[in-house]
């Protein structure tokens, strides 16, 4: 499966491309934020995207435009978008990418 991951924390982000690799998946690139996350995608669509929520240089919803925008052209490219770490994640967190809602129980 090819990844592309996006995230402003490099060490985040290289220890999960590392263990992704590990476990056999082809990690195309790694993003420091949102537009450079579209821009990879574009070159080369992935079959999944996982992206931090909040990213350069708002620290708002970046990862969430992201990826709204990457629906829209690529709506084959999974997405997972992940709250940074300050935040406690519930096994029922999801991101619903049919409805490009976030949903918390």
């Amino acid at each position: 499966m090819r990844v592309i991951l996006a995230d402003d924390a490099v060490l985040f982000r290289e220890g999960m491309a590392r263990i992704l690799v590990e476990v056999g998946f082809e990690v195309l690139g790694q993003a420091r934020h949102g537009d450079e996350l579209v821009d990879l995608v574009r070159r080369d669509p992935p079959d999944v995207v996982i992206t931090d929520l909040r990213m350069p240089p708002g620290f708002a919803d970046e990862g969430i435009q992201a990826a709204v925008t990457i629906r829209s052209f690529a709506p084959q490219v999974g997405l997972s978008c992940c709250p940074s770490t300050s935040r406690f994640i519930t096994p029922c967190d999801s991101w619903t990418t049919s409805t490009a809602r976030w949903d918390t129980c």
